[in-house]
């Protein structure tokens, strides 16, 4: 990774094989929020040894997909802080209620921790009908950001 602009990019890991998720939110406005990295394995030693910038979220599951414990974790450390950041930066009540929008995946869909969690911090869950994401989900629709990124 390098500052956007950058004339030389140096590479690290290019013999590193080992499959990652990189889960990614996007705002309303376009702000890309800080990505969670799941690793395969079951502990931290799986995860990768580079520097990368301190927000964030380096994570590990047995699968390296995501699942209730780690979008948990991802929660907690990225969605909930954004939101609280943003009532303040706006001015708005702490009751000011959130939404944020899922796919139906089952690590989150059917966690009913994470909607607990989500609940108490005043953000209201939206789900993508099965099938939809590539025409409603910001970052899977056609021609969204999640194109450049693949």
């Amino acid at each position: 990774m390098a500052a956007v602009g950058s004339k030389q990019v140096s590479v690290v890991g290019g013999d590193d094989k080992r499959q990652i998720t990189a889960l990614l939110t996007i705002t309303a406005s376009g702000i890309l929020l800080a990505p969670q990295l799941i690793y395969q394995g079951t502990t931290e030693r799986c995860n990768l040894k580079y520097r990368l910038p301190p927000e964030f979220l380096v994570d590990h599951t047995s699968s390296h997909w995501s699942d209730a414990e780690s979008m948990i974790r991802y929660v907690n450390a990225i969605l909930i802080l954004y939101f609280v950041n943003k009532r303040i930066e706006l001015c708005l009540p702490e009751s000011q209620v959130a939404i944020a929008i899922f796919d139906v995946n089952a690590s989150y869909r059917f966690n009913d921790r994470l909607h607990s969690i989500l609940k108490d911090n005043l953000i209201e869950l939206i789900y993508i009908p099965a099938c939809w994401t590539s025409e409603l989900q910001p970052l899977d629709a056609d021609g969204g950001p999640n194109g450049k990124l693949k």
